[in-house]
């Protein structure tokens, strides 16, 4: 039957619902109206896409007229045709009503990004984002508000690279926005970034390293070790914090069987290990209290103990990790042994198929060199020695 406005408006029935569909259509699946015992008129359209078939309501008569609701229907037609689902895009849609539903729907889905970029992302949207886009549909965004935006932040606040990482989630959001349908242009493509110079990063020296080493004899044997362990290892702090004796074997602690670690550790971290068994021992965590500290905690520990020992003011464990990084290099140790040691990541995933080097015992071997670096000639400490052995007298 072909529907007409006046035949909608004369339509009844005595009792259950009816449908009726419009021979008028000529597009793929079927545009019809359902009218009920109430009096209730609803347009429909019926497709079927991958062997299902669905169902779409698109409004209720007189809400919407003939015209408009034969409209819809063609839309979502045109994108059946094409492989597209409106159902699924409309569930999109729905996710994606404004700016901040959308952040929402990325930082949900996003499985390319670590927790830590995560919660940086939410911080930078709710903080420089939100306030200004808040409540406005994706698509109505244009890319001179975004160049506004950023500009705000870059110049007028003096911030480019808080501006650069502003619009590089802006970026990422509408990128995302696109894969899932529901944008077809990303408003930040033809925007620039800021050029940011290099900050000079300041590295510890071999001699500040050996000094910061018998420092570390004064304080609590926890945190002394968590940092000796750390030096020795140039391991990720964190990894190095949350250590469990659970993880360690000490029956076969000859070679660093220790699961949350991702490197063979030397055996004079392994001595430092066997040293902390007694004072921790009935403990779950390796090292004590401080194992379930903030990794914040661990930083104001770290600065503590660099500005007792008159060290720079600014040093902190990643300077620690980029110092030990460059005097592994200095040694002469093998590039691929030395991104395997930092677990750099794009590096490691290169290191998969490379067979060539034995990375595990090449990176025992440099771990050791360094260790025995560490001690050799290491000023003396201003208090009574406490450090604990690391090698027998006829090893040095």
């Amino acid at each position: 039957m072909e529907l007409s406005q006046i035949l909608i408006e004369e339509m009844t029935i005595k009792s259950g619902q009816q449908e009726v569909f419009d021979s008028n259509f000529p597009h793929c699946g079927s545009f019809g109206l359902r009218i009920s015992y109430g009096g209730k008129k609803s347009f429909f359209y019926v497709y079927k896409l991958g062997g299902q078939r669905r169902r779409l309501t698109l409004g209720q008569h007189p809400t919407i007229s003939l015209i408009q609701a034969r409209t819809i229907a063609d839309k979502y037609a045109t994108q059946v045709s094409f492989g597209r689902d409106p159902k699924l895009e409309l569930k999109a849609l729905g996710k994606a009503q404004n700016l901040t539903t959308l952040a929402k729907w990325f930082f949900k889905s996003s499985e390319t990004l670590s927790p830590a970029t995560i919660r940086e992302y939410r911080r930078i949207f709710l903080k420089e984002i939100e306030p200004y886009f808040a409540t406005r549909p994706p698509s109505s965004i244009e890319n001179k508000e975004i160049t506004a935006l950023i500009r705000r932040i870059g110049i007028e606040r003096g911030k480019k690279t808080l501006a650069n990482r502003t619009r590089a989630l802006l970026h990422r959001m509408f990128s995302f926005a696109i894969e899932q349908g529901v944008l077809l242009n990303n408003p930040v493509v033809d925007t620039s970034a800021y050029i940011v110079a290099d900050k000079p990063k300041k590295l510890l020296d071999l001699e500040q390293i050996k000094l910061l080493w018998n420092y570390l004899e004064q304080l609590n044997v926890s945190l002394s070790g968590m940092f000796r362990l750390l030096i020795l290892s140039a391991q990720v702090p964190r990894r190095i914090q949350a250590l469990d004796w659970s993880d360690i074997r000490l029956e076969q602690l000859q070679f660093a069987d220790i699961k949350s670690l991702p490197i063979p550790l030397s055996p004079s971290a392994i001595h430092i290990l066997k040293g902390l068994r007694f004072p921790n021992g009935k403990h779950e965590k390796v090292f004590g209290d401080f194992g379930y500290q903030h990794y914040s905690s661990m930083q104001r520990h770290f600065k503590s103990v660099c500005q007792d020992a008159k060290l720079d003011n600014a040093c902190n464990i990643n300077t620690l990790r980029r110092s030990i990084e460059f005097q592994l290099r200095r040694m002469g140790t093998n590039h691929f042994v030395v991104s395997y040691i930092m677990q750099k990541k794009t590096e490691v995933e290169r290191l998969k198929g490379l067979k060539a080097l034995n990375l595990e015992s090449e990176a025992r071997a440099a771990l050791e060199r360094w260790a025995k670096l560490v001690l050799l000639d290491s000023p003396k400490a201003s208090t009574p020695s406490k450090i604990i052995q690391l090698f027998p007298k006829k090893e040095l």
